[in-house]
């Protein structure tokens, strides 16, 4: 048995890879006809767990609504309850405008060693 390899000539080359094609198309023509029908029991099996997933999609709507309608109502009133007795701030600290460029901090200013206020 010799262990030398030849090397592949072109031509080798495109006669293998037209006898794949071909037995790929060969295949391909066999189970065409399949394909059709395969793809319309596929579709009528999955029709049953759709509506399953649809029904437990409806259930937690159904639950789910009151309750965020609750929370999205009860917001406003917190807000305006904390506003009235002056315990909370702005919900939003306002920034002066920078027009996109950062913004360089002096340092601060020395303080007099007396200590005099």
């Amino acid at each position: 048995m010799s262990t030398t390899t030849t090397p592949t000539t072109p031509a080798d080359l495109a006669d293998e890879a037209s006898a794949w094609a071909v037995g790929g198309g060969i295949l391909t023509m066999a189970l065409f006809p399949l394909a059709l029908p395969i793809i319309l029991l596929t579709a009528a099996a999955a029709i049953p767990l759709l509506l399953v997933a649809l029904a437990v999609g409806l259930v937690v709507a159904v639950v789910a609504a009151p309750i965020l309608l609750l929370r999205r109502l009860r917001r406003p009133v917190r807000a305006s309850r904390r506003s009235h007795n002056g315990r909370a701030g702005p919900a939003v600290v306002p920034r002066p405008a920078t027009n996109g460029r950062s913004t360089i901090l002096a340092p601060a200013a020395p303080t007099p060693k007396g200590g005099g206020c």
